[in-house]
């Protein structure tokens, strides 16, 4: 019976195992699917007929890329469960001040962000709203300058909860908080209701603030994922 424990136990090691491989192959071909299609529309925007669709294609091309980098820090995580939203946020902001808005600008971007491992539930929609808030900021806040700052917080507390804080020292327009209430022109304009609707997915609410440039500021509840070592 002894004998048979242990082959059993080497059996369910074994299958664990197994398992954990495919599921990483599994976030890695996702993340290269995901970048295959940045390429394409990468080059679909090289053909742009319009400003319109530039823009259409630029903003695909950053959401896309929060996902993927949401898949490559599951792959990276031992348990493939957890992703490390300081590492994440850090890598993405390096990422869009790459993008067609963060070329060319003397835009500096800092992150300030607790140390918590969420799962991809929770970490999807948190990268695609920085994604959305910092893109606005590049986008909007400095039109009379290339120069600035862009600051992403993220306060991760048991008792109050959590905030994420996207800021900019722009010209008070990062975020335009009208355009959400009259229907969008081609290629824009949803910014600012795509992070309305990914704070829901957070169950959190939304305050915009503007005084010497604008802070999105979305507060929802403690993100209790496993803490980092």
């Amino acid at each position: 019976m002894a004998l048979t424990a242990r082959a059993r136990q080497r059996d369910l090691r074994a299958a664990l195992e197994q398992k954990n491989v495919l599921v990483r192959e599994l976030h890695h071909r996702v993340k290269n699917n995901l970048q295959i299609i940045q390429s394409l529309l990468n080059l679909q925007s090289r053909s742009a007929a319009d400003s319109n669709q530039f823009t259409a294609l630029a903003a695909a091309k950053s959401r896309i890329n929060a996902l993927s980098l949401v898949h490559q820090s599951l792959y990276e995580d031992e348990t493939l469960q957890y992703v490390n939203l300081h590492a994440l946020l850090d890598e993405l902001c390096r990422h869009l001040l790459q993008s067609d808005w963060g070329a060319g600008k003397r835009v500096g971007i800092t992150v300030d962000a607790s140390e918590t491992m969420s799962s991809a539930d929770q970490a999807v929609p948190i990268a695609l709203l920085v994604t959305e808030a910092v893109t606005n900021g590049l986008k909007h806040a400095f039109i009379d300058r290339d120069a600035g700052a862009i600051t992403v917080s993220l306060v991760n507390d048991p008792v109050t909860g959590a905030e994420l804080t996207i800021c900019d020292n722009g010209i008070g327009i990062g975020m335009d908080i009208g355009r959400p209430k009259v229907k969008p022109a081609a290629g824009g304009g949803i910014g600012y209701s795509l992070i309305e609707g990914f704070a829901r997915q957070l169950r959190g609410t939304v305050e915009t603030t503007i005084s010497g440039g604008t802070c999105v500021s979305v507060k929802f509840p403690y993100l209790a994922g496993r803490k980092t070592p």
